[in-house]
């Protein structure tokens, strides 16, 4: 019967070996989380209250199943590292190495004696339970151990050849998605591989997240109409009057891809922004998208323009409260969504427009201060007008 090798791991430093790698079947079985503290009681002699006493505030741990395990050797080497107070991380998946813990072994300790597994022994697979807890005390976040409603299981970096999945992923036509390493479950933005399904993560609570909910995305093929969707200072962005425009700030992937661009003028007639070049669209219906994320400015706007006359074909505007959107409106637009949460404090804004003529211009423009008289800057990133 065929195998698929599994992609989590365990990973430690040995002093002789260097790095070593422990390669699971299957992330942790079982999973349940703990918290020790130390605590003393103490009795009234009438049995009628209870005093406690702790020292500290304790540690969060979390224990879980290696399973189906066919590198007895190696496992019994993990155990041994982790008996000897070697730090040991933990990925559940290593396509996606933003989600790790690096974690102390607290059992089993000294006896690394493992079991067959008890269902399928007869094949030489070990099990043994395990006990971790992170180094610094923390709570294990919610990639490690929250069950999902999952309709079905994929395996992230397969192949879905079954499926006859083809995409070609390139500088030109790249294919992003949503994990949940860094950033609190929030969304770190991530590129497919050509050929990879994208396994996004959503929230079900609300738009602000965390993200818990995996699915599947299989889409039919788009077309971006802005060009160096992330370099605000290329040939096909212009200026609106004369905003400071500030390169290699954090991005939503974690990289340095995004632009503070700011305001300067007082002015009520020269709000200043920059703009896409000119594209015709082909038919009247338009996805627009980009990332925003505050800084100085109270109120942003990012909206389409026909060129000809500036005529408004679509807009969203937000107010800015402590890093937050707050009071966001729409004109023009058939659909919108909720500003969606990402990590490091940006948001994703969403609209869809059908006002659209395909015999006119138009033009994607960025204000980050969007109130007469006011001065301020925001971040931007990943501008996107999709047909």
């Amino acid at each position: 019967m065929a195998r698929i090798a599994g992609n989590a791991a365990i990973t430690w430093t040995d002093d002789s070996s260097g790095l070593r790698v422990l390669q699971l079947d299957a992330p942790l079985r079982a999973l349940r989380l703990g918290h020790s503290l130390a605590t003393y009681t103490r009795e009234s002699l009438d049995r009628s209250k209870v005093e406690y006493f702790t020292v500290s505030s304790g540690a969060y741990e979390m224990v879980g199943v290696v399973r189906y395990s066919r590198a007895g050797a190696t496992l019994v080497d993990m155990l041994k590292a982790g008996s000897q107070g070697r730090t040991l991380t933990y990925y559940p998946n290593l396509t996606d190495s933003d989600t790790k813990a690096a974690v102390q072994l607290l059992g089993p300790v000294g006896d690394a004696g493992l079991e067959l597994d008890a269902d399928l022994g007869v094949r030489g697979e070990h099990q043994v339970e395990i006990r971790f807890r992170t180094t610094g005390g923390a709570m294990f976040t919610q990639p490690f151990w929250k069950d999902t409603n999952t309709l079905f299981s994929y395996r992230a970096g397969d192949s879905l050849k079954a499926a006859t999945f083809t995409r070609v992923t390139s500088t030109g036509a790249s294919a992003s998605y949503p994990t949940i390493g860094a950033g609190g479950g929030y969304g770190t933005l991530t590129t497919a591989k050509s050929n990879q399904a994208r396994l996004a993560w959503f929230s079900t609570v609300s738009s602000a997240g965390p993200r818990d909910t995996p699915a599947l995305l299989l889409e039919g093929s788009r077309k971006n109409l802005i060009k160096y969707s992330e370099d605000f200072k290329a040939a096909n962005w212009a200026s609106i009057y004369t905003p400071v425009r500030t390169s290699e700030q954090t991005d939503p992937k974690g990289g340095t891809a995004a632009w503070l661009i700011g305001d300067d003028s007082t002015s009520v007639s020269t709000r200043e922004g920059i703009k896409s070049t000119g594209f015709t669209p082909s038919s009247a219906s338009l996805a627009v998208s980009i990332f925003m994320k505050a800084d100085t400015s109270t109120s942003s706007q990012v909206y389409l323009a026909r060129s000809s006359d500036s005529a408004l074909s679509g807009e969203v505007q937000t107010d800015w409260s402590s890093g937050v959107p707050v009071n966001v409106t729409y004109a023009n637009a058939s659909s919108v969504a909720p500003p969606e949460r990402w990590r490091n404090g940006w948001y994703r804004f969403q609209f869809y427009t059908t006002s659209l003529s395909n015999a006119s211009t138009y033009e994607l423009r960025f204000r980050p201060a969007e109130e007469p008289n006011s001065t301020g800057s925001v971040y931007f990133y990943g501008a996107q007008v999709e047909e």
